[in-house]
């Protein structure tokens, strides 16, 4: 998986090869974004917090299978909003 930044959308875009996983607007204000990260080797996420300088922070995960949760059941997807300054996630 790889981090990069596109600048010219001013976005934080994941990749997996040639593949775009996930594309989150960078807050212009703060330079901070929340990322959320899906795992093709296991059924989960990881959210994390991308500063200007892309290095990640994790701050929160889950994963099918761990503890008997099993919601994600195969989630492949995530949509994104932000309302009145906090960041929501819907997998």
């Amino acid at each position: 998986m790889e981090l990069r930044n596109n600048s010219t959308r001013s976005a934080i875009v994941i990749t997996y090869g040639e593949k775009i996983l996930f594309m989150q607007k960078r807050r212009t204000l703060t330079m901070i974004a929340m990322v959320i990260v899906m795992a093709l080797a296991t059924i989960g996420f990881v959210i994390g917090e991308a500063e200007a300088n892309l290095v990640v922070s994790p701050v929160a995960a889950i994963s099918d299978g761990i503890d008997g949760f099993t919601a994600l059941d195969g989630a492949d997807g995530v949509a994104i909003a932000e309302i009145s300054d906090r960041t929501y996630a819907v997998v």
